[in-house]
């Protein structure tokens, strides 16, 4: 029986003694040490239109055991804009024991632009029916590309001008992912059948950007007729272009703003057969 205990006692020793190499052993090679990512520059500063490589030069990342590890550095995340057209962006490097280091830096876009709207119809619609005022506008930015789903309308008061026709004021925001908040003022008509189907001026675009300074030429926007939903040229139609007057005294190139610009068609007898608008956003240059 004491043979028994001593033999049990040796076992267990044996046991507790390789337990514990293993564990010095494990302890000692661990890895908890995350790789170390350096930048040659504090800020940099880079078109929108940077690749990825673009992005990431000046950085390297170190680490303890694997040694370099500057392939395995990526972008995890951009801030928004925390001074013109400056982010912050995060990067994070990963070695063989998935120890994660991470680094932040400012980065500059140094060509960025606001989002942009387009608007290709004239926001005009029929009394009786349900419009969808945002069917014809869509959004752009030069970092995100396509925003279209992210425009929100904002209607205010409508004013009525009789029981079947009322204008609309709304404004249409959109922001990206920066941040950068874009918006224009814009007016939605609800008119009669019969005033939708009259003739009126067409335009290649319902909406334009300038810069402060500049004068667009508003009368090269003329495409030619439009009656409902039908647009024609005018060698198909009755009407010339100069049968359509322009009215831009509204627009104010000197300051920055949303603006209107008017297009009126007459008839031979001097008649107002119908009215277009155009929204100039006029901005400051690099805008």
């Amino acid at each position: 029986m004491r043979f028994l205990r001593t033999v049990i006692l040796v076992l267990f020793c044996i046991t507790a003694a390789i337990f514990g190499v293993y564990t010095f052993n494990e302890i000692r090679s661990r890895d908890d040490e995350a790789p170390v990512i350096t930048s040659e520059t504090d800020e940099l500063f880079v078109s929108v239109n940077a690749t990825r490589e673009e992005l990431m030069q000046g950085l390297s990342a170190m680490d303890n055991k694997d040694g370099d590890v500057t392939d395995s550095i990526v972008m995890v995340s951009s801030s928004y804009f925390i001074t013109g057209t400056t982010v912050k962006m995060t990067y994070a490097a990963f070695d063989a024991s998935n120890n994660v280091g991470t680094y932040t830096r400012k980065v500059t876009y140094t060509d960025y632009i606001s989002p942009r709207f387009t608007i290709t119809s004239p926001l005009v619609f029929t009394s009786h029916s349900n419009p969808d005022y945002l069917a014809h506008v869509s959004a752009y930015d030069v970092l995100d590309g396509d925003i279209t789903s992210k425009v929100t309308l904002i209607a205010q008061d409508s004013t009525y001008t009789d029981s079947d026709t009322r204008t609309i004021p709304m404004v249409f925001q959109v922001t990206n992912s920066v941040g950068d908040t874009a918006e224009v003022y814009v007016n939605a008509d609800q008119v009669t059948q019969e005033t939708y189907n009259r003739p009126a001026p067409a335009l290649n675009d319902y909406i334009i950007y300038t810069t402060v300074g500049e004068h667009p030429d508003y009368r090269d926007n003329i495409a030619g007729i439009r009656a409902g939903s039908k647009v024609r040229g005018f060698d198909e139609d009755y009407y010339t272009k100069d049968q359509i007057s322009v009215d831009s005294s509204r627009v104010d190139t000197a300051e920055p703003g949303s603006y209107s610009v008017t297009y009126i068609l007459t008839n031979d007898e001097g008649e107002i057969m119908g009215s277009t608008y155009l929204y100039v956003v006029v901005m400051e240059e690099g805008q």
